[in-house]
C-alpha cells in the first residue's frame, strides 16, 4: 500500500514527552498529521522536528475540534485512508500494519 494514501491524525495537548516516539513509529505507515491543540509545552515543535505535518490551534479547542482540523488537512492532501492515534502512546502505532494488511487483502470500507 502506498503510504502517501494513508494519514495518521494525532490530536495532541501537552504531550512533548511522548509525541516524538508516536510520530516516528507512525510515520512508517503513512503521513503523520499532528494537531497541537493549544499546548503550552513544546508538543508542536517536537512533533514537527520528528517529521509530522503540524497543524496548530492557538487555544485548546478540544479533542473533537483537533480531529476535525486533522481530517480537513488530510482531505486537503488527498488522503484516501485515515487512522487516528493518541499522542500519549496509548494506541500502538505498530498495529497500523494490521489495518494496512486488511486493505491489501481487499477489505473495503463502506
Amino acid at each position: 500500500m502506498d503510504r502517501s494514501k494513508i494519514a495518521i491524525v494525532i490530536p495532541a495537548f501537552n504531550e512533548e514527552k511522548t509525541i516524538s516516539n508516536v510520530v516516528l513509529e507512525a510515520s512508517k505507515y503513512g503521513q503523520v498529521i499532528v494537531v497541537d491543540d493549544g499546548s503550552i509545552d513544546n508538543t508542536g515543535k517536537v512533533a514537527k522536528n520528528s517529521g509530522a505535518i503540524l497543524e496548530t490551534h492557538t487555544l485548546n479547542l478540544g479533542y473533537d475540534a483537533a480531529l476535525g482540523t486533522g481530517f480537513k488537512k488530510a482531505s486537503d492532501l488527498g488522503i484516501i485512508y485515515l487512522i487516528t492515534l493518541d499522542a500519549d502512546g496509548q494506541h500502538q502505532p505498530k498495529l497500523i500494519k494490521n489495518f494496512i494488511k486488511e486493505l491489501d487483502n481487499g477489505f473495503s470500507i463502506v
